[in-house]
């Protein structure tokens, strides 16, 4: 009978269940119960904030939002709509052209209702309700539909230099701008203030509006992911009755429904990826002649002979990680800020496939300590690193020519990382 309760608890109630990876445990699935500032609460365990990486809701059927509808009478009069023709030729409302919103602590946010007036921008969301945020959070607004045509123009206006605010219109196939101040944007108008001079925009011919926002203050706790695109960089993330609170760097705050969050992202600063960091030293030994140890190390691919192909060992693609030469020597300083490596290591697929007979020495070392060496072959399957670097200085790695010198030495060290 005990059991039986237990299940029904479990079916009535609305709390996901949930992926958890943890530094210091592995991972491990389970019914979310709850998340404080300072513990998740997975199942009947705790783990506290600062060992867990990510957590990521596993999803059910009823855990996508159900799309805005573009008939919703609640959808505002300010929201721009596009007409359209119905199968039987009367006429029809498209849906509205969600806007999307970026903060200046990189958040991504889109809604389906705006008003900015006195430096307040108002939105409503289909995932978050209302949200409102002041001017000095804003870092962009695109009015309009995303468009491919404009994709790349429209980011590199966004992470521009500038001191003023940045009115983006469409003329014909480019987007141009106007530095100014930007103000009130209403159902029609996009005002903006140039040399003084109040400038009112139609808001149909506004692309988007660029702001000069101030830095965000804090420390980042966890990266939100929302389902849809929107994304939010949080300071501080709590779970109470069954809905999330969530406050960004930026100082926006909203409550979400539990179904709408899709993973929070605990990693940042515990993690490191050793292609994210400069080598503090870099020294390439080649067989052959000269050459050029930028090549023949590299980040996030493979490949011989300049042809970049994704790290791959096992049959298996990584997105992240080193692929080395023989002989090269790589010296990370790690400042005895870590206490984990981490990596898959093995000698790229690629060697395999060519005919290649590829084996190498490796040896890595903490500040001219052994943590591992070995002479890995092509035809080894990929082995798992996993060593203590608990207080070392400097992490030096060399790659060293094998039993067949120079022939397919490419070794990789796939999702090579350190963690805290």
């Amino acid at each position: 009978m005990a059991c039986f309760f237990a299940l029904l608890g479990i079916l009535l109630s609305d709390l996901p269940q949930v992926q958890i990876e943890t530094l210091k445990s592995g991972a491990a699935n389970g019914t979310l119960k709850s998340v404080s500032a300072t513990q998740v609460t997975v199942g009947d365990k705790s783990y506290p904030v600062s060992d867990v990486l990510e957590l990521r809701v596993v999803p059910t059927a009823g855990s996508i939002a159900a799309p805005v509808s573009p008939t919703n009478p609640s959808v505002p009069a300010t929201t721009p709509t596009s007409p359209v023709t119905a199968p039987d030729g009367t006429a029809a409302t498209a849906a509205p052209v969600p806007i999307e919103i970026t903060l200046s602590d990189g958040s991504r946010l889109t809604a389906i209702e705006m008003s900015f007036a006195k430096g307040e921008l108002r939105i409503k969301s289909p995932r978050f309700g209302e949200v409102s945020a002041k001017k000095a959070a804003l870092k962009s607004l695109r009015l309009q539909a995303d468009d491919p045509k404009f994709r790349e123009a429209w980011s590199k206006l966004v992470t521009r230099e500038s001191k003023k605010d940045l009115l983006v219109v469409r003329k014909e196939n480019k987007l141009d701008f106007i530095a100014g101040v930007a103000g009130d944007i209403t159902e029609s108008t996009v005002n903006f203030l140039v040399d003084g001079e109040e400038f009112p925009a139609r808001r149909e011919a506004v692309y988007g509006v660029i702001f000069q926002p101030a830095p965000p203050v804090g420390k980042l706790t966890a990266t939100a992911e929302l389902e849809g695109t929107d994304s939010l960089q949080l300071k501080s993330v709590t779970l109470k009755d069954e809905k999330w609170q969530l406050v960004s760097l930026a100082g926006v705050a909203a409550v979400v429904p539990v179904n709408q969050l899709k993973s929070l992202d605990y990693s940042a600063g515990k993690i490191r990826q050793l292609s994210q960091m400069d080598p503090i030293d870099v020294q390439y030994f080649p067989f052959w002649g000269q050459g050029d140890p930028t090549t023949e190390y590299r980040r996030n691919f493979s490949g011989p002979l300049g042809i970049l192909t994704p790290i791959t060992l096992g049959g298996k693609a990584y997105p992240k990680g080193l692929a080395i030469h023989s002989k090269t020597i790589l010296k990370y300083r790690l400042g005895g800020e870590y206490r984990r490596f981490q990596a898959m290591m093995g000698i790229d697929d690629f060697t395999g496939q060519s005919g290649h007979l590829g084996d190498v020495h490796l040896k890595i070392t903490g500040d001219n300590k052994v943590l591992y060496e070995g002479d890995p072959k092509h035809s080894d399957p990929p082995l798992a690193l996993n060593f203590d670097v608990t207080g070392v200085r400097d992490l030096t790695i060399l790659v060293d020519y094998g039993a067949n010198l120079d022939i397919g030495d490419w070794l990789d060290l796939a999702d090579a990382k350190v963690s805290k």
